[in-house]
């Protein structure tokens, strides 16, 4: 089950307005249902390492945060389960991002967004992203946004890939 969660969210609470209002019109521009942006936040605990066998981080700070306290192979063991969400931008091919119809990864305005630089993006492994604010900074937030997009892509084609063929069988029983 996706969750979304910080490192120093206050659980529960929203978004100040403005982060909100952006995190709205740029959901809107990428065609993202609100209800999807509207979720209070979590805070990341410890017990969660243990109770999801992934979990995604969306800079190198926050992996370390996560790993904080852990030593030797305790350490090892939870490593495997923290993962950047940018080191799914090359798991799928460029011919996989930019394919069309019902296998496609991306959905139409989404490949638009992205299509103009996507060698690129897919070179970023690890982009600047902590703190882009778009009102600061929007051609940075732009290609931020743009390298989430091919990442959960690459994410998404990780996790079919990775799916068991007799998955719907395993579910009825």
């Amino acid at each position: 089950c996706p969750q979304s969660c910080g490192m120093e969210a206050v659980e529960g609470a929203f978004l100040p307005f403005q982060a909100a209002a952006t995190m709205l019109g740029e959901g809107h521009r990428l065609k993202i249902s609100s209800h999807v942006l509207k979720q209070p936040s979590a805070q990341f605990s410890s017990d969660l390492l243990d109770h999801f066998d992934l979990i995604l981080a969306m800079d190198e700070q926050m992996v370390e945060a996560m790993l904080e306290g852990y030593e030797g192979e305790e350490r090892e063991y939870y490593a495997r389960k923290v993962v950047l969400l940018s080191s799914f931008a090359t798991y799928p091919s460029t011919a996989q991002l930019t394919q069309t119809g019902g296998l496609a990864l991306l959905e139409s305005e989404l490949r638009e967004c992205v299509a103009l630089e996507l060698e690129t993006l897919r070179n970023t492994i690890k982009p600047s992203i902590a703190n882009v604010q778009p009102n600061e900074d929007f051609n940075n937030w732009l290609t931020m946004t743009n390298h989430i997009i091919i990442s959960v892509a690459g994410l998404v084609a990780y996790l079919i890939d990775a799916n068991p063929d007799d998955l719907e069988e395993q579910w009825l029983d």
